[in-house]
């Protein structure tokens, strides 16, 4: 199976600040459109920090045409799907639509992203709502470990603050700081990606109409985001009341535009993805130590981190983190067998195809791979990338990668 563009225009420049990439589709009637904006959770300190994403949630809480209710009703009746998204490094809103309401949803998207009212006893509710899933967060135990992780290997940056904020920020931001932190967001450069049964110029028309014509101009000095600085290898042990223990054990790994992150990606789904990864096998299935064990890598615009984690009971600890270290520098020492490296990368780019079956994945990786400066274009040749790492490549980057690790521990009182 090949996911390969049968047509291929490349980024268009709609305006100063509006780049465009149709991909028309005629397979089915569904249309997807994703409007970029690169403001994302990392510009955030610890005094503001939630506000990104808690502006995104606010623009799906009406407009000035329409109050929460009638915005509600409106998509519903259309049988539409409306969303804005953050990550760190970047935000996007998008729309999920047929064609014969593409017209219609445009303008309904456009109205949400540039035209939100912010009406002081919306901005309440949605202030409660996120305090009660910050404190859901916390009561969750391996959540609450990882939360501490990222701000361990991140000190004093937006990488490491929670995206969804603090109780002490969220609890004391304004109408203005959402006013400004929306003014942010909907100031180009804008990149628009949409995947689907229309005709060309008639999307560029809409795009222009109702994006080009209301963009809040470009930005002309956004904030420029330090690297982060690597954190040392270290420990930290926290305590809370519980029946269970948690262990994240991580490194700080590779940014996308690393020439060894795609043997990093393998790396990981070989420690740590699926039920026939290695930490599974020797932490759950032999040793009988895990309730939930796993690996994760996560390649931010800046930098990265690979982080193993385990739920085990409080006096199978030390033997949980001895076993996880001991699979890091296993896979260090030893190739990966040739049966088991085919097997995983198999296994990546059959979920990578399998996500492409919707046209909003179609859009949203064409998007992702450019803002984190692949470019589109990768989305057709990361298959093949995948597929070309080799035992060698994976050793390689494990011996750079897994070399000092951060560790957080969580566990009841003695």
């Amino acid at each position: 199976m090949s996911i390969a563009p049968t047509v291929d225009p490349g980024w268009e420049t709609l305006a100063d600040g509006v780049d465009i990439l149709l991909r028309p589709d005629s397979s089915n009637d569904i249309v997807a459109l994703i409007v970029f904006s690169p403001v994302g959770c990392a510009v955030e300190s610890e005094s503001d920090a939630g506000i990104v994403s808690f502006t995104g949630r606010m623009l799906m809480r009406g407009t000035r045409r329409l109050s929460n209710a009638e915005l509600a009703e409106t998509v519903d009746s259309m049988g539409i799907s409306l969303a804005c998204d953050t990550s760190e490094d970047y935000s996007h809103v998008h729309v999920v639509t047929t064609s014969d309401t593409l017209a219609e949803s445009i303008a309904i998207l456009s109205e949400i992203f540039f035209e939100p009212s912010f009406e002081p006893e919306e901005l309440e509710k949605e202030r409660q709502t996120t305090l009660a899933a910050i404190r859901r967060s916390d009561d969750d135990l391996l959540s609450s470990t990882l939360r501490h992780f990222y701000q361990e290997l991140y000190p004093k940056h937006g990488y490491g603050t929670p995206g969804v904020g603090l109780k002490e920020s969220i609890g004391e931001l304004t109408r203005e700081q959402v006013i400004n932190s929306h003014e942010e967001l909907t100031s180009g450069p804008f990149r628009i990606v949409a995947v689907g049964n229309f005709a060309a110029d008639a999307l560029r028309d809409l795009i222009t109409t109702h994006f080009v014509s209301k963009m809040h101009g470009i930005a002309a000095e956004r904030l420029i985001i330090p690297p982060p600085l690597p954190a040392a290898a270290h420990t930290i042990s926290l305590t809370r009341d519980s029946e269970q223990a948690y262990l994240v054990a991580g490194f700080p790994a590779l940014a996308p535009l690393d020439p060894e992150y795609a043997a990093a990606r393998v790396l990981n789904c070989a420690l740590g993805e699926g039920m026939s990864s290695r930490l599974f096998q020797a932490l759950r299935e032999d040793k009988g130590l895990a309730y939930a064990t796993g690996s994760s890598y996560g390649a931010l615009k800046l930098a990265g981190q690979l982080f193993g984690y385990i739920g085990t009971k409080p006096e199978s600890l030390d033997t949980a983190r001895e076993g996880m270290l001991a699979e890091f520098e296993r896979i260090k020492m030893e190739l990966i067998p040739e049966d088991e490296l085919l097997r995983t990368k198999n296994y990546m780019v059959g979920r990578f195809l399998i996500d492409h079956q919707k046209n909003f994945k179609r859009a949203f990786y064409y998007g992702h791979f450019d803002q984190m400066g692949l470019g589109w274009q990768m989305d057709a040749l990361y298959p093949g990338i995948i597929a070309s790492v080799t035992a060698e490549h994976v050793q390689a980057v494990a011996k750079r990668i897994l070399t000092d690790p951060v560790i957080v521990e969580l566990r009841p009182p003695a």
